[in-house]
């Protein structure tokens, strides 16, 4: 989905489903004896992983040699189940016109973020995908017929990002007892980031549906309070993990008319995807509400807002979500 901003500027959101191969090979010294004379030197394992990748691009186009080329920069992110990843993502490319469709050819570099508890570790490292990632792409793209910004049900929708971070904790702090005693705890060490879409229309006056996509990592740290020799364990150690989260709230947002700044009252349900569980089980519906103000700088809307979600109780045993969670956020839309 590409969003233009003026002639040479668009923000261009991907969703990429990618294959992630790995070939390793045993070798046995000595070699492995299964008897009457049967020996193996060596075993060849492969396996396939299928993810998600995310870009988030922003897009420049300038003329060169009577073609539209382009570059293009921004985040990527890919919420795998065992190969979570951040990375930063660059390249360049050609848009080719053929009728009424653009072929936009393009080489593009992605360079992945160390992941920030095992990166350093060599022994976990072994089967993660390689940090550098060089690809050649094809996009085809028929441009919109349609006047500036799209519609629905008659309406003008609006289009935004939005971002924020989390007010309340991730998770209930949880101390873990071995015969008495406290052995250790898991703890919400940070309170986490928000970064999403969203879209919005308005079917009756002053009365507006809005949609978000939001990206939200839950984290949750393990610390050792005791030494336990057998386990390898010592006081002070810390393991952090991380649950990846997209909530989808459905919201019906009544404005005020004013001058100026716009008051607003939101309510809706919400939903929620999750990924990267380690061993925890949020739940997936819940009611959100929220109250805020929205004030117009030229062509952009810029949405300060308050929310309020209850979620529904995990379905897991162990350390639990927050189920009360209260967020600030900011709204950007056209």
């Amino acid at each position: 989905m590409e969003l233009r901003l003026s002639n040479p500027f668009s923000l261009e959101a991907e969703a990429l489903h990618r294959a992630v191969r790995q070939k390793d090979r045993v070798q046995y010294i000595p070699f492995l004896d299964l008897g009457n004379g049967v020996t193996i030197a060596s075993q060849d394992h492969s396996g396939t992983d299928y993810t998600w990748e995310f870009p988030v691009l922003a897009n420049y186009k300038f003329p060169l040699f009577e073609t539209s080329s382009f570059v293009e920069v921004g985040p990527t992110f890919r919420p795998a189940e065992n190969n979570e990843q951040n990375g930063i993502t660059a390249g360049a490319g050609v848009e080719l016109r053929a009728r009424n469709l653009n072929i936009a050819p393009r080489i593009r570099f992605t360079h992945w973020l160390e992941d920030r508890n095992y990166g350093r570790d060599p022994v976990y490292r072994l089967g993660r995908p390689r940090r550098n990632q060089i690809e050649l792409l094809a996009g085809i793209v028929q441009p919109s017929s349609s006047p500036a910004w799209a519609t629905a049900f008659g309406q003008e929708l609006s289009l935004g990002l939005e971002i924020g971070f989390g007010v309340t904790d991730d998770f209930h702090s949880t101390t873990y007892l071995l015969q008495g005693i406290p052995a250790s705890r898991s703890f919400s060490e940070s309170r986490s980031r928000v970064v999403g879409v969203m879209v919005g229309f308005e079917p009756l006056k002053n009365l507006f549906i809005e949609v978000s996509g939001l990206y939200r990592p839950l984290h949750l740290t393990d610390e050792n309070l005791i030494s336990i020799p057998e386990e390898g364990t010592r006081p002070g150690q810390k393991l952090t993990v991380t649950v990846l989260t997209w909530e989808f709230p459905l919201l019906a947002k009544f404005k005020l008319r004013a001058t100026g700044v716009r008051p607003f009252v939101e309510l809706g349900p919400s939903f929620r995807a999750t990924g990267n569980l380690n061993a925890k089980n949020p739940s997936h519906y819940g009611v959100a509400g929220g109250v805020g103000a929205e004030m117009s700088r030229r062509k952009m809307r810029i949405s300060p807002t308050l929310r309020y979600t209850r979620w529904a109780t995990d379905q897991n045993l162990g350390t639990r979500t927050n189920r009360n969670q209260l967020e600030v956020l900011i709204g950007l839309s056209f």
